[in-house]
């Protein structure tokens, strides 16, 4: 694919502030820029990331687009990587304020930037924060392009979310490079910020990573044999230095016109790890399904067995899982089940709220 103005513009400035990566200014809470019209404000989402935050959405110039009466457009309701619904699709039809119409980007095992954890693999269309940025929406999406569709938004009236990090991490964790690639992916990360920033963007959403130490890959509890659990200390080790870019990208990645919000999902996993009564507490107060096993995995809820007798179906029972998909805190060895991504939604939707 010919490089585009928008990917020619994001490498200069990739390049032009890589050198800056290890000044980190002083973390900042979350505050409300003048172009914030609050929650109730936002009609439009323009969303990026990676397995967590897939709906299915196509960009193509023949794929269905979002409308009030389809927001989540070419949404294909199967392939979550949660069963069910995940958070985006909660936020746009569930917690939303008004009507939220979704343009959604990511695509399951993509990146910040993959060239950051690994320079001898080249990023292509969906796998990483660039190329989601710069080719399917710099491609289509800005307000001033004059191709062949045009979507009508504005800054304040739309929010930029992105989740992005484990399949980083898990990179790292391969490559033994955490410093080299953490000066990398902040830059790359800041870089795709301002490149969203420079089409109109000014209200930004950013997720942390979870505690991944705790996913049934590392603790021994997957049930499918391919567990990692020597290397749980190692991989919360390189969590703690990939969320401690979010406070920096917060406070000094962008214009003091942006606002920079960002969900601790870290601190959430974390609070509804303690105990079932803790999730179930939050399962109530966002009408979720209860939770009964908050650590294991099931086998027969995963890709490994036949999925078209369960995939995309909330209340799925299987007698070898004991309970059924949704009472699972975990899908699989590193996924949560839909009933965890409508906590994640509500959580999100009540910091929005109060911002």
């Amino acid at each position: 694919m010919h490089p585009s103005f928008f990917s020619l513009a994001l490498l200069f400035t990739l390049l032009s502030i890589l050198q800056s990566t290890l000044a980190a200014p002083a973390p900042a809470p979350p505050a409300a820029g003048s172009s914030w019209p609050g929650w109730a404000g936002i009609e439009k989402l323009f969303v990026f990331g990676a397995s967590y935050t897939s709906t299915g959405f196509g960009s193509g110039i023949n794929d269905p687009q979002p409308s009030p009466s389809n927001p989540l457009g070419n949404h294909v309701r199967g392939p979550t990587a949660s069963n069910g619904p995940n958070f985006i699709t909660y936020l746009t039809t569930t917690f939303n304020a008004s009507l939220v119409q979704t343009y959604n980007f990511a695509y399951a095992g993509a990146q910040v930037h993959v060239p950051a954890t690994d320079p001898s693999k080249p990023a292509r269309e969906y796998n990483d924060m660039t190329a989601q940025m710069t080719h399917q929406f710099g491609d289509h999406f800005p307000p001033t392009h004059m191709g062949e569709r045009t979507v009508n938004w504005t800054g304040d009236t739309s929010l930029w979310i992105s989740f992005f990090g484990i399949n980083d991490i898990l990179a790292m964790l391969a490559k033994h490079n955490m410093d080299v690639a953490l000066a990398r992916i902040y830059a790359a990360y800041r870089a795709n910020l301002n490149f969203a920033y420079e089409a109109g963007a000014r209200n930004f959403l950013l997720l942390n990573t979870p505690p991944m130490e705790i996913m049934p890959k590392f603790t021994g509890r997957a049930g499918n044999g391919d567990d990692d659990v020597a290397k749980a200390p190692e991989v919360k080790r390189i969590v703690d230095g990939y969320n401690a870019l979010f406070p920096r990208l917060a406070a000094g990645a962008l214009p003091p016109g942006a606002n920079v919000m960002v969900f601790d999902f870290h601190a959430l996993v974390a609070e509804m790890q303690k105990s079932l009564e803790t999730t179930n507490a939050l399962m109530r107060q966002f009408d979720s399904h209860p939770i009964r096993n908050l650590t294991d995995s099931c086998p027969w809820y995963t890709h490994e067995e036949d999925g078209s007798a369960w995939w995309g179906k909330e209340d799925y029972f299987d007698e070898r899982c004991g309970t059924g998909v949704g009472g699972y805190f975990w899908l699989n060895d590193s996924h949560p089940t839909w009933s965890v991504h409508k906590v994640l939604a509500g959580k999100i939707a009540e910091m929005l709220w109060g911002v």
